[in-house]
C-alpha cells in the first residue's frame, strides 16, 4: 500500500485498522468551546428570541443539529428525531413513530432500543404491541439542559422592557 502522502482520497485504498486509533469523541476541549460559544450567544442577545435564533445557529455550525431560518428543524440523528416524535406524540407505537419519521420499522426499532437504552423512553405493554413514552425527569436531570434552560430563565428575567414571563 502506498504512504499516506500519495493516496489522494481516503476511499481508493482501506488503510490498516490497527494503525487508527478508536474513536471516542471529540473531548473535552470541543465540548468546553461549544458550551462557552453557546453561553456567549446567549449572553450577547437581547430578547429570548435573538438568543434562541444564536444559539441553534451555533448549534448548526457545530454539526449537532441542522437548522435554516424557513422555522424548519431538524436533529441530525435518527434517535434524536424519533426522540422529537415522542415528545410531539406520547404513547406512540413503533410504526407510529416510523410513519411520522417517514422511516422503515427497523430504523424506528434502532432508535427506540437506544432511546430505553439511555433512559429517555419508557416502554408499555397495550394489547399485543409496546407503546413508548418520554421520560421528561430523565431529560431535565442532564445537566446540559438545566444549564440552557436556567440561562434562558435568567436571560428572561432580565429583559429590557420589564417582562418577567415568556410569551
Amino acid at each position: 500500500m502506498p504512504p499516506p502522502s500519495i493516496i489522494e482520497d481516503n476511499y481508493t485504498y482501506v488503510r490498516d485498522c490497527e494503525e487508527m486509533p478508536e474513536f471516542k469523541g471529540y473531548g473535552p476541549q470541543h465540548e468546553h468551546a461549544l458550551k462557552k460559544h453557546i453561553a456567549d450567544a446567549i449572553a450577547g442577545a437581547d430578547t429570548l428570541e435573538l438568543a434562541v435564533e444564536y444559539v441553534m445557529e451555533a448549534l448548526n455550525e457545530a454539526r449537532i443539529i441542522s437548522y435554516s431560518d424557513n422555522n424548519t428543524l431538524a436533529l441530525l440523528t435518527q434517535t434524536g428525531r424519533a426522540f422529537v416524535v415522542l415528545i410531539e406524540y406520547p404513547e406512540s407505537s413503533i410504526r407510529d413513530v416510523a410513519s411520522k419519521m417517514g422511516v422503515l420499522e427497523n430504523t424506528a426499532q434502532r432508535a427506540m432500543t437506544k432511546l430505553l437504552e439511555q433512559g429517555l423512553v419508557e416502554r408499555q405493554k397495550r394489547n399485543q404491541s409496546f407503546t413508548y413514552t418520554p421520560c421528561y425527569e430523565s431529560v431535565w436531570k442532564h445537566p446540559d439542559v438545566w444549564r440552557f434552560a436556567l440561562a434562558i430563565l435568567k436571560m428572561s428575567k432580565q429583559q429590557p422592557n420589564g417582562q418577567t414571563d415568556i410569551h
